[in-house]
């Protein structure tokens, strides 16, 4: 069985070149339950990221379960290999998380970070912010940015800044593919003004 996901895992990548949303992501961190692999199933995970291809500087840290690598943030980044490379190693991600370098573009309800070498498009959404005695859903509407978040947003949009953007994927596995922005770095140093860029 692990033999045929590793298969479909070698498909998808070669599709995902094509099916693939690009973004200039450029680390991709991977979190899973370390009480459910010991140290045996540790050699199939780093075989089974390693054979995906553009991913560089793999760490695995067994104890918390956290596997770090850099990725070519000019490459089409697709999700799904990294599902299977998990799956195949008997294990299923609890939490993928990337840094993601951009431009803000915005419409009248949303903030998205445009990659800069191709200019492909992730929907931004801010971290829940808990609130004692308070229920809040996990569903996209929770996921409101604040308004001094907004005013730097709009900020980087209107001086052609460059932003780093680091944060899990929401339902990393559903389109449009969305972000939350837990960090937000805004790049002052380098200021190019682009019309492709204004807001909506």
């Amino acid at each position: 069985m692990r033999l045929a996901l590793l298969g479909k895992l070698l498909s998808l990548f070669i599709l995902g070149q094509a099916l693939s949303l690009n973004g200039s992501v450029e680390e991709i961190v991977i979190k899973w339950n370390a009480f459910t692999c010991d140290n045996v199933c540790i050699p199939g995970i780093e075989m089974n990221l390693n054979a995906i291809k553009r991913i560089d500087n793999l760490k695995i840290n067994a104890r918390s379960g956290v596997a770090a690598m850099t990725w070519d943030p000019n490459y089409p980044f697709i999700y799904e290999p990294f599902r299977l490379a998990m799956s195949a190693a008997g294990v299923r991600i609890n939490d993928i998380r990337l840094t993601v370098r951009g431009r803000i573009a915005s419409d009248s309800e949303n903030f998205y970070l445009i990659s800069n070498g191709d200019m492909a498009r992730f929907l931004l959404i801010g971290p829940i912010k808990v609130q004692e005695d308070r229920y809040i859903p996990k569903n996209i509407a929770s996921h409101a940015f604040d308004a001094e978040t907004k005013m730097r947003l709009y900020d980087a949009q209107d001086n052609g800044l460059d932003v780093i953007v680091t944060g899990p994927l929401y339902l990393p596995t559903q389109y449009p593919r969305t972000l939350v922005a837990g960090q937000i770095k805004i790049d002052t140093k380098h200021k190019k003004m682009n019309p492709a860029y204004m807001r909506q």
